[in-house]
């Protein structure tokens, strides 16, 4: 998202989209390499060729390019080849999950895409890596997989009342129900959730 110069600087006054047939784009790409706002296709894309979170990200700056991006074409938003170089793995494990959250937190924001993992494979080298060379997680690793696994998962028991219905709220994805009924059998059913289909039902007859 952020490359080698300040967030402010890259997107100022200039134009925040550029498409393809423009007379700077060629097949998708920009002549000026600086240039980290785009449209391809139908996907609206935040990017950067070493897209590094170098440079201080502030919430503010952040929400408002993204909103600038979406009122401009209404496009869907994919944040990609996330990375964060800093020696420092909490460092790096903040810039991340701030990243993240206001990404997350954004309607438009349809995808975060990280750009490596491991300390000897990512590309930007260790500084960057989320996975230390023995396959353990550093302090970065550790505060994303948190956020996926933990706080944006949603996970849980309950009991239906005496009508026989339970009702939950829970985040967009594949649900697995595991059912135990007054007999004690168990069955298990599978609900998808998703903006277009946002709410499902399991009913469960004799």
């Amino acid at each position: 998202m952020i490359g080698r110069q300040p967030f402010e600087n890259l997107v100022g006054d200039r134009p925040a989209i550029r498409r393809k047939g423009d007379p700077e784009v060629e097949d998708g790409q920009f002549a000026d390499p600086s240039d980290i706002l785009f449209v391809k296709r139908f996907i609206q894309v935040v990017h950067r060729p070493e897209a590094l979170l170098r440079t201080p990200l502030t919430p503010t700056i952040f929400l408002n390019a993204l909103n600038r991006l979406y009122t401009e074409t209404g496009l869907p938003i994919h944040l990609t080849e996330v990375s964060a170089k800093m020696p420092d793995a909490t460092q790096r494990a903040e810039a991340l999950d701030l990243l993240f959250r206001l990404g997350f937190s954004h309607q438009a924001v349809q995808a975060i895409i990280l750009w490596g993992f491991g300390e000897k494979t990512h590309w930007m080298g260790a500084d960057a890596a989320l996975v230390n060379a023995d396959g353990s997680l550093n302090a970065a690793g550790q505060r994303i997989s948190h956020l996926l696994r933990e706080e944006w998962t949603t996970s849980g028991t309950a009991a239906t009342g005496v009508d026989g219905r339970l009702a939950f709220h829970g985040f967009f994805g594949s649900y697995t129900l595991k059912i135990t009924l007054p007999d004690g059998r168990q069955v298990e059913q599978n609900i998808e959730l998703s903006k277009s289909a946002p709410k499902g039902v399991v009913t469960l007859t004799e």
